[in-house]
């Protein structure tokens, strides 16, 4: 988008003011031409029809050359910014000789993709002269050869012979320099296309045009007009896939009700996921549908059903910004006291205050100075201050100390309580109070119930939980479980 958009602006400009006078160069010569000898400007303009025919063939050929150069080019940024993500996988893999290798395959391709693009101008531009020359020689041959178009032998011949022979330069200088101008725009169309493909690429994801008129576009969403959501969500016959063909939900039926807590657990690829980002509508059902409320969510705005909702990722994205700024973004219009007491619920406060600007510390990008558990701690506090009414938490804890898990885990236990949450996680202790749990696997529901229920079952779940504490030694796990029973005992 940098490289692409100066270049255009640059031809746009210059190139522009460049096609003027050339434009004006050749009227004035022509005019001046026809004024002084019309036979000879009509032999000087026998070779355009040539010029005609041969120019498309080479900025056709031109055209397809820069088009693959700029592929050529566009490769090579996308690897270079994998690069520059990947470099600590790169150096703890030992394989920075490879990536030179890389470098080399993918800049020579740069430069064997730019190099025929070249060739093909380079090659015009002698074709363009030897057409010049050959026109030179075709007004001396036929003004000298006595057919009547001007006595050579007299001075005002003579002066009008070599007057002649200038305009032919004048004539194909301003064609050589329109040349090089229409190469600048072709390799400009070839860098517009890229551009346009970004500017022009739809969201899958839209709203009807009912829903536009009702409730406005994402960008100028008609806030007034969104119904408070209650959190009762349905999947009916829900399927879904990725690639075609290739399903990874399959006929799921579920009834989420109003206000409860609900847990996915599986082994990684099972879907889980998959489920919570068809209800954000990052995605939509290949088939079946999704209620909210009892109403199909493609009937409402993607904007309505997304400010209701608040989702802590397992890799959370921090802002360059400050920490306030970062968690204000859960909603803008945040006060720094409702940002304080977010952060404070979350357990992050200290650590803000603790900083030399608190609450003002500039971020780098991506939070580079945080640790991972602390930058889910920010994204909780921007999840929280949303005050959403369904909350999905995506591996949320998985980076977080086993300390500050106790922390939000209490706060959670309060947050939870009247909105409609769904937890996502490997940890199995963090989701033993939820409402209901599902086990997932290969995309389906194998196992539904709380978790003493699913534990007295000892079916799949009993076996992933047991097994997150192999490792500990046989006190620890009798401890641990004795606490499991009381807690069922208590419950049943």
């Amino acid at each position: 988008m940098q490289n692409d958009t100066s270049a255009i602006s640059d031809t746009l400009s210059w190139g522009v003011i460049r096609i003027v006078w050339i434009t004006f160069e050749l009227l004035f010569t022509l005019i001046t031409m026809f004024s002084r000898d019309v036979r000879l400007s009509l032999i000087i303009l026998s070779i355009a029809p040539l010029l005609m025919i041969v120019a498309p063939i080479f900025q056709r050929l031109l055209l397809k050359a820069q088009r693959k150069a700029r592929s050529a080019y566009s490769n090579f940024v996308r690897w270079l910014v994998e690069c520059i993500n990947g470099v600590k996988t790169i150096k703890t893999l030992n394989i920075e000789e490879k990536m030179y290798e890389e470098a080399d395959d993918v800049t020579m391709n740069i430069y064997v993709k730019r190099r025929k693009a070249f060739k093909i101008h380079a090659f015009f531009m002698p074709v363009i002269n030897i057409l010049s020359a050959a026109t030179t020689a075709l007004v001396i041959l036929l003004a000298t050869a006595n057919f009547g178009l001007l006595d050579a032998m007299t001075p005002a011949g003579v002066a009008t012979l070599v007057l002649f022979i200038g305009f032919v330069s004048q004539i194909y200088n301003p064609i050589q320099e329109f040349s090089e101008v229409a190469n600048e725009f072709i390799e400009t169309q070839a860098k517009v296309e890229k551009v346009m493909s970004l500017i022009e690429t739809k969201p899958e994801i839209v709203d009807t045009p009912e829903v536009v008129a009702k409730y406005g576009t994402l960008f100028d969403n008609k806030k007034e007009n969104f119904e408070p959501l209650n959190g009762d969500l349905v999947f009916e016959h829900v399927s879904f896939s990725y690639v075609k063909d290739t399903e990874v939900i399959h006929d799921l039926n579920l009834h989420i009700k109003q206000g409860t807590s609900l847990a996915i657990v599986g082994e990684t690829g099972s879907g889980k996921s998959t489920t919570a980002n068809l209800l954000c509508r990052f995605y939509e059902p290949s088939s079946g549908r999704i209620l909210v409320d009892g109403i199909d969510y493609k009937e409402r705005s993607v904007g309505w059903l997304r400010s209701n909702i608040g989702y802590v990722q397992q890799t959370p994205f921090v802002f360059r910004a400050s920490f306030y700024d970062n968690v204000r973004y859960g909603r803008p219009e945040a006060s720094l006291e409702e940002v304080i007491e977010a952060c404070k619920v979350v357990g992050v406060h200290d650590f803000i205050m603790a900083q030399k600007d608190g609450y003002q510390t500039e971020l780098d990008d991506g939070g580079s100075q945080l640790s991972g558990g602390q930058k889910q701690l920010i994204s909780f506090a921007r999840a929280i201050i949303r005050n959403p009414r369904l909350l999905i938490l995506d591996e949320a804890t998985s980076s977080i100390d086993t300390e500050s898990e106790g922390v939000i885990q209490s706060a959670m236990n309060k947050i939870l309580q009247g909105r409609t949450s769904i937890i996502i996680a490997h940890r199995l202790s963090t989701i033993v109070d939820c409402d209901r749990i599902l086990v997932m696997s290969e995309g389906k529901i194998i196992e539904d119930g709380s978790h003493c229920e699913l534990m007295s079952r000892k079916g799949h779940y009993h076996h992933l939980y047991m097994n997150q504490f192999r490792e500990l030694n046989l006190e620890s796990q009798i401890a641990t479980y004795e606490e499991q029973i009381e807690k069922m005992d208590v419950k049943l």
